[in-house]
Order: structure tokens, then C-alpha cells, then sequence
């Protein structure tokens, strides 16, 4: 993997380069960098060594979890008053899928923050179409497991943000599963 990808963490100010990845696989404006900035996001990327091209992103945030989870529509009782780790959005080009670059991000994301001590919560894209997204086995991998699903996850967000969902358009009715990772 290394041979042919590097990865690391990008600055505020370089933000603005994943999101034409963003607009292409989780549809057109669904993030800003502005939006990354101001709910205090971290962005890994993986490169292409190569042609240094981003070739997938993962955006996450540390911080209470009644911020992120009131957001995203998430009860849990037991996580409402502490800290926690929450995975915003994750995306591989389509060329670099199915070669273990999103383990490998979700990997760098527990790496990073397994020293903290906090718990990990990350909603998983669930198409319309039912597919399985390859998200679900790199969680699985890094020992996530899922805890319920959300249908319709999206559709408030999309409406409000006038994004377009690439499976199913606007407003978006795609479902999300939450997934969990205890700190070890």
C-alpha cells in the first residue's frame, strides 16, 4: 500500500481540494469547506504517489457529542455527555476502491485518535438501491459494528442545503447505519 499511496492530514486551508471528490461521490455541494471548518473537522487524504492526486478523503471531528449527535439525528443516552470521535463523510475514487485505502483512512482515524480514549460514531451511506457499500467491510476490519439504521438520514440536510444526492437526487432519501467503535 505504501508504495503506491501516502497518507496524511491536510490543513484548513487545503480543504477546499477534496471537494470535488465530495461533489462526485457523495453529490454535488454536499460538503463545503466552510462547513469542515466550522464544525471543526480533521481531513486524512490518501494520494496517488504518482500523480499526487487525492484519491480519497476522510473528514472526522472530536468533540462533544451532543454537538455531532444532535446533528445527525443519532440517540444514544450513554453517549450524550461525553466526548467522542464522529466520521463525517469518506470517499475513494472509483479507480483506487477495492484496494483497502478506506481501511487504511479509517485505520489512521482510530490511530489517531485511540489515545483519547473515546468512543467512535460514524453513519454509513446506505443507498436506496440497497447496495452494500464498501465502508461496511473496512468497518467491520477496524472493528466497528453496526448499531441501527436511520432511513431517510439525509433528507432534512439535503433539503435545507440544496445538495444532490447522487443515488436518488433531492431531497435525499438514502438511509444511514450508524456504526460504533469502543475505545480500546
Amino acid at each position: 500500500m505504501n508504495n503506491k499511496y501516502k497518507i496524511f492530514e491536510i490543513s484548513k486551508d487545503n480543504f477546499d481540494k477534496i471537494i470535488p471528490l465530495s461533489d462526485k461521490y457523495l453529490g454535488d455541494l454536499y460538503l463545503s469547506k466552510e462547513e469542515l471548518v466550522q464544525n471543526g473537522m480533521r481531513v486524512i487524504v490518501v494520494s496517488d504517489i504518482r500523480s499526487k492526486k487525492i484519491v480519497g478523503f476522510i473528514s472526522f471531528g472530536v468533540g462533544e457529542a451532543q454537538k455531532f449527535l444532535n446533528e445527525s439525528k443519532i440517540k444514544s443516552k450513554s453517549l450524550m455527555n461525553s466526548d467522542i470521535v464522529y466520521i463525517g463523510s469518506i470517499a475513494v475514487e472509483k479507480a483506487h476502491q477495492a484496494k483497502g485505502v478506506g481501511t487504511w483512512m479509517l485505520e489512521e482515524v482510530v490511530r489517531k485518535t485511540n489515545k483519547l480514549g473515546l468512543d467512535t460514531i460514524m453513519p454509513a451511506w446506505l443507498k436506496k438501491n440497497d447496495d452494500v457499500p464498501a465502508i461496511y467491510k473496512a468497518a467491520d476490519r477496524v472493528f466497528f459494528k453496526p448499531l441501527y439504521q436511520i432511513n431517510d438520514y439525509w433528507k432534512e440536510r439535503s433539503i435545507k442545503e440544496s445538495w444532490l444526492c447522487i443515488d436518488c437526487g433531492t431531497p435525499c432519501c438514502c438511509s444511514a447505519v450508524i456504526y460504533s467503535r469502543k475505545s480500546f
